[in-house]
């Protein structure tokens, strides 16, 4: 025990010279692979099924799939919670597709901690998310930071844009500088406790029969290495009025692909609300993961449910939830009720 407590004082000396690398103890709070807190995913079915409570802290989560299938709304989702946690956010709209009344319905505050990033190339985008880690690590509050990126491959590199159009393009470029470009940011992310969002577009497998994964995410491989987290996002289906005349929303599924450290065999959320109006519908969603999770009793083809000693009807719900203090507050009661339970875990220390 002894020689080893002389050699770790020793290394840990020499480190001590070069900036680049550390050594800890297990159990240092300072380790990187430390995840200090999550943020909700806004979709507390979601939540359950994966697990774990939230979007890891100090980590990179991927979303991707073809159009209309959410993915913008669910990282305007995680700049919410961000905020509802005393945070700041930004949102680098490389597609210009930024829509502040959208933002809005899904709870997020534009005058409160939010920034706004224009890159016009995929390398932009990278200093400009190196210039936000190099003003976090200055001034850091310790508190949430989020970053979503709308989207990773919404951009040319520059070494495309120097080129006029039909010029040959080096083969997987893209993918070079974006592997690049997350190789030099990925150490920093999880040393400031930052989460980062790539948004991302799905690409078709043409050459996939029909037992085979039928499409994937653009960019290459290194955003699915980096990833801790990959969520795969489809549209299922329109909601619309009684007429079936006006669309009111739609129904999204979706896929958790990849999530280090979990024993669950993808996680799945099917046909879930994004209404036009406040977009994903926490409340409903809610109502589903308490079901699963316990927290509600309710019997299939019953019409009767229970929370505690407290009975309703399904059409109730969102009073019971209003008289739980708002689903804010309702979320939260459920996570730790969960977590009490033992069938959601924390990923670190936990919300604060």
């Amino acid at each position: 025990m002894g020689s080893f407590d002389n050699m770790f004082k020793a290394v840990s000396k020499k480190t001590k010279k070069d900036s680049n690398t550390a050594v800890f103890k297990p159990g240092d709070i300072n380790i990187k692979s430390n995840i200090p807190w999550s943020i909700r995913t806004g979709l507390p079915e979601l939540d359950f099924n994966m697990g774990k409570p939230g979007w890891p802290a100090g980590r990179c989560v991927e979303l991707f799939g073809f159009e209309h299938s959410g993915k913008t709304t669910l990282g305007y989702h995680a700049i919410a919670e961000a905020q509802r946690m005393g945070g700041s956010a930004w949102f680098l709209d490389t597609e210009k597709s930024w829509d502040e009344l959208r933002a809005m319905d899904c709870g997020v505050d534009p005058d409160y901690h939010l920034g706004i990033g224009d890159p016009d190339s995929v390398d932009a985008m990278f200093r400009q998310i190196q210039y936000i880690l190099e003003a976090r690590e200055e001034d850091n509050d310790g508190k949430p930071l989020v970053i979503v990126v709308d989207s990773v491959t919404g951009a040319a590199t520059e070494g495309m844009k120097a080129k006029t159009i039909g010029e040959i393009e080096k083969i997987a470029q893209d993918a070079k500088t974006i592997r690049g470009g997350i190789r030099r940011i990925q150490p920093d992310i999880a040393g400031l406790n930052i989460n980062l969002f790539m948004i991302n577009h799905a690409t078709a497998n043409i050459t996939a029969n029909k037992y085979a994964k039928q499409s994937d995410s653009s960019g290459g491989h290194s955003i699915k290495l980096a990833a801790t987290v990959r969520c795969s996002m489809k549209h299922a289906g329109w909601i619309t009025d009684k007429d079936k005349i006006k669309r009111l929303g739609q129904k999204i599924s979706l896929k958790i692909e990849k999530l280090k450290g979990s024993q669950l065999d993808y996680p799945e959320v099917q046909d879930t609300p994004l209404l036009n109006t406040v977009g994903f519908d926490t409340t409903e969603s809610l109502l589903r993961a308490a079901i699963k999770s316990g927290w509600v009793e309710h019997k299939k083809g019953s019409q009767a449910y229970k929370l505690y000693d407290e009975e309703f009807a399904r059409v109730a719900w969102p009073d019971v939830v209003f008289s739980r203090g708002g689903i804010d507050k309702a979320y939260t009661e459920w996570i730790d009720w969960c977590i009490e339970d033992g069938c959601m875990t924390r990923w670190g220390r936990g919300l604060e």
